[in-house]
């Protein structure tokens, strides 16, 4: 049987509570927003932005910005700005953390995938979600994706429709995710993204996956590596890359600083 490919499910972006609660015109002016609402275990409550190829960028916040929220949270040692990004595949059920964890080993990386966790958040209207997380070890998190996958369905996790992707930016998808690495981990990462969507990448690092709704004419996605030139940047630095639709004027990407952190989004040409 032929594998099922990897979807590019979503992009994590880490905020301050009050930039989540009250967003500024860098992000209202470019985006419309879809509420979230607070995962379970109260750490953490979400925004969301999104696309008409099924993905979507999480706006996160740690409630209050309280230290004890982040504390042992998978993303507490994070700072602002984009921290992680998640896959999934179309059929839950398929999903084998065994066969992809040998696929790692085979490849000699120090990578490999716990079991499955149980996740969850309630929205706005009260409905509530479900999901299971499957994380990476052995690697910095954001350096390979997690894993999301529904156990209720995926339309009350990511309720796509016509008027929350329409943005005033013109985005209609995501492009993908590029990493910036130092250069001693640069060859592991991109071991362990070859054997986790089983392809090489190319001579341009460009390892594809696929997205919910299918790209509709736009440029598959992918995820771009790169050796990191800037000694100030972090070992590893992510920017989203966001496709404009056919004919609309390409928007200057968004480099804005928060805090000690940065939020940068790239936008291309379909």
């Amino acid at each position: 049987m032929a594998p099922i490919a990897p979807q590019l499910d979503h992009v994590v972006l880490l905020l301050p509570h009050a930039t989540l609660v009250d967003p500024p015109s860098w992000l209202t002016s470019n985006f419309t927003l879809t509420p979230g609402g607070t995962h379970a275990g109260g750490e953490t409550q979400n925004t969301l932005i999104l696309f008409a190829d099924g993905t979507y960028l999480e706006l996160i916040a740690f409630v209050d910005d309280k230290p004890e929220c982040r504390k042992d949270h998978w993303w507490g040692k994070k700072d602002f700005g984009v921290i992680d990004y998640a896959f999934t595949v179309p059929d839950v059920e398929s999903f084998d953390v065994k066969k992809l964890n040998d696929r790692l080993n085979a490849k000699e990386t120090r990578v490999r995938y716990a079991e499955p966790t149980a996740g969850g958040r309630t929205r706005e209207d009260g409905i509530e979600v479900k999901w299971k997380v499957v994380f990476p070890e052995g690697v910095e998190r954001g350096g390979v994706p997690f894993w999301c996958l529904d156990v209720t369905e995926r339309k009350l996790r990511v309720p796509i429709n016509e008027m929350a992707t329409k943005h005033a930016c013109g985005a209609v998808g995501m492009a993908g995710v590029l990493a910036q690495i130092d250069q001693t981990r640069l060859s592991s990462i991109g071991e362990a993204l070859a054997a986790i969507v089983e392809d090489r990448g190319g001579e341009d690092a460009r390892f594809p996956v696929g997205t919910p709704s299918g790209t509709d004419g736009a440029t598959a996605a992918s995820i771009r590596i790169k050796e990191s030139t800037n000694r100030t940047k972090p070992a590893l630095d992510l920017s989203l890359v966001l496709q404009v639709a056919k004919g609309e004027t390409r928007p200057s990407d968004i480099h804005q600083a928060i805090g000690s952190g940065k939020v940068t989004i790239l936008f291309e040409s379909v």
